[in-house]
């Protein structure tokens, strides 16, 4: 499973997660089930109190487009 996470200090109060579950790599084989794998980090985040924002096969640019906007 890779999924690549990043939590951003949005305010002193609110916590903010950006999970990125991608399923196809040029250098590996494509992933198995990575949209329930977000999924399941996304609700784990929410359970702790993030708010979550998850996006599903970005491209480098789209990633970091969605970076920038959160």
């Amino acid at each position: 499973m890779l999924v690549s996470l990043t939590t951003l200090e949005a305010h002193a109060d609110r916590r903010v997660a950006l999970v990125i579950g991608n399923s196809e790599y040029r250098e590996i084989p494509a992933l198995k089930n990575p949209d329930k794998d977000a999924e399941d980090v996304s609700k784990t985040f929410r359970l702790a109190g993030f708010d979550v924002f998850t996006a599903k096969d970005l491209t480098r640019l789209q990633f970091e487009e969605q970076f920038r906007n959160y």
